[in-house]
C-alpha cells in the first residue's frame, strides 16, 4: 500500500543526529529531529515533517537555533 504523509528532504539539509533546520512562523531557525523511512542517493524520505514546513536545504555557516533568517523559498516539484 502507498505510504502517505511523507516528504523528501535533500541529504545535504541533514545535520548530525538526523536533525534538520526548519524556519518557523517568526522566521526563526528551529532544529527538528527527522524520522527517515527511506534512504535515496541524494535524498531521504521522512514521515514526521508537516506539509508546507520551510526546510533549510543548504548548509548555513554559524547557524543557531532561534536565529532570525530571511527565507528564499524554492518549491520542489
Amino acid at each position: 500500500s502507498p505510504i502517505s504523509n511523507v516528504c523528501r528532504i535533500p541529504r545535504r539539509a541533514i545535520l548530525s543526529d538526523n536533525k534538520i533546520f526548519i524556519v518557523n512562523s517568526n522566521n526563526e531557525l528551529e532544529i527538528k529531529p527527522i524520522n527517515i523511512i527511506v534512504n535515496e542517493k541524494d535524498n531521504v524520505i521522512v514521515d514526521n515533517i508537516n506539509n508546507n514546513t520551510l526546510i533549510v536545504s543548504e548548509p548555513l555557516i554559524n547557524a543557531k537555533e532561534g536565529m532570525i533568517v530571511d527565507p528564499i523559498i524554492k518549491w520542489e516539484k
